[in-house]
């Protein structure tokens, strides 16, 4: 296979007015192209017999429109090949050039593999040494230079293009859970972890490190899980929210998924801006409880999920908010996925947090994403195939992870993502 494919003019088809509307909207991209399209409608009359002004309404150019159902490179499926042998894979992207790195929590490792699957070479192993790692929590390309995350050492290692290497040691007291880059100041922002007990929610602070690693203060903060402890179970209430974090584009994108309202912050320092969507489809906390109960006894194979939620719809331990959104996502040119809550899929106690961590993890069981403009506008949705978590979204591909239901073996896909 060689590269990724490139993108493809498509419209967001609906009524056959609107579809007209569109396939008018995308001949006129054909005759001018993006860039020169409104001077030319405005100074040539249009292309054709269309209409003098671009149709109101008509999405903005790179809106994601499909993502390609079979993916168009697949690894972790070949059997007897011991470098697609997968272990707690944690965030796989793509760097500029089309290689592609799957960073492997067991073994402190970062596989890489050519645009058309072949295996490179590796980066890192287990150990406290340069280029070593004891918990690879996190990996995310910078430019042509890779870079990943401990979270038991806090520290950053920079794997750069000539073979070299840079160790930064992020300069806190307390225990960090994920690091993301921060562009605009070529650090890093990371997350410290305050665990929470019984009855309460754990909570995050977001502190921004210089490229040294010295820290440089707190940029914002948000709450995480529930916590909760009943006969038989320990951990996140079934209905439990949770924090999630985001970067793309120099800036930080965070919010706790109760809430429509998702922060965003550039420059330390600098004013933020916040973004707000609309939310639909909400139910009571009870009936979400009972929708997560009946999904557990649906299944086959046991789990706790059933029985917790019965007790504690039986004793009145029931949330007083559900969760408006599971996970989202910024994709390369700024647009926001967002994948709405669904608690018969996104229970806690259905064990559907995913291979990720805990504020990376994405839904694993697919489905429609709405798609938000990069100023909040709701412009369209995409389906997910079932079972992928998302890991990165670029400019014409998508790359995910899946787990197999049975075995528990990993496999990293990616997926040619089509935009208007």
């Amino acid at each position: 296979m060689g590269a990724l494919p490139a993108n493809l003019p498509h419209g967001v088809m609906g009524t056959g007015e609107q579809r007209s509307v569109n396939e008018e909207w995308r001949a006129m991209r054909k005759c001018f192209g993006t860039l020169a399209l409104l001077v030319a409608w405005a100074t040539l009359g249009g292309c054709g017999d269309m209409e003098d002004a671009p149709p109101a309404g008509a999405p903005a150019a790179g809106t994601p429109v499909e993502m390609e159902a079979a993916p168009s490179l697949s690894l972790g499926l070949a059997g007897g090949e011991a470098m697609q042998e997968f272990f707690q894979v944690r965030t796989p992207f793509l760097l500029p050039d089309g290689r592609l790195v799957v960073p492997l929590g067991a073994g402190g490792e970062l596989r890489v593999f050519g645009p058309g699957g072949e295996f490179l070479g590796s980066l890192g192993r287990q150990g406290e040494g340069p280029g070593e790692f004891v918990s690879l929590a996190e990996a995310w390309p910078r430019g042509d230079t890779i870079e990943a995350f401990d979270s038991r050492l806090a520290r950053i290692t920079r794997f750069l293009p000539d073979g070299s290497l840079e160790v930064a040691r992020l300069q806190t007291p307390v225990g960090l859970e994920g690091a993301f880059p921060d562009a605009s100041s070529g650090g890093w922002v990371a997350a410290a972890f305050a665990g929470a007990g019984s009855g309460t929610r754990d909570l995050f602070r977001l502190h921004w490190f210089l490229r040294d690693g010295t820290h440089g203060g707190e940029v914002g903060r948000m709450e995480g899980m529930h916590r909760i402890s009943v006969p038989g179970f320990t951990g996140p209430h079934p209905l439990s929210p949770r924090a999630v974090v985001r970067v793309a584009r120099g800036e930080i994108y965070y919010s706790g998924t109760l809430s429509s309202r998702i922060q965003v912050v550039g420059a330390p320092g600098g004013e933020g801006r916040e973004i707000v969507w609309e939310e639909v489809g909400s139910v009571s906390p009870r009936a979400a409880l009972a929708l997560v109960r009946d999904a557990a006894r649906a299944r086959p194979d046991p789990s706790p999920a059933a029985t917790v939620s019965e007790h504690l719809l039986q004793t009145g331990q029931v949330l007083e908010a559900v969760p408006v959104l599971w996970d989202f996502m910024v994709d390369e040119l700024g647009f926001i996925w967002v994948c709405p809550y669904d608690p018969s899929k996104h229970g806690f106690a259905l064990g559907d947090l995913g291979g990720g961590g805990y504020m990376t993890a994405g839904t694993l069981r697919g489905g429609r994403w709405r798609i938000l403009s990069p100023d909040g506008a709701e412009v369209g949705a995409v389906d997910v195939p079932d079972g992928l978590r998302l890991a990165q979204i670029t400019r014409d591909a998508v790359v995910g992870v899946r787990v197999d239901p049975v075995l528990g073996f990993e496999s990293v896909h990616v997926h040619a993502l089509r935009r208007y």
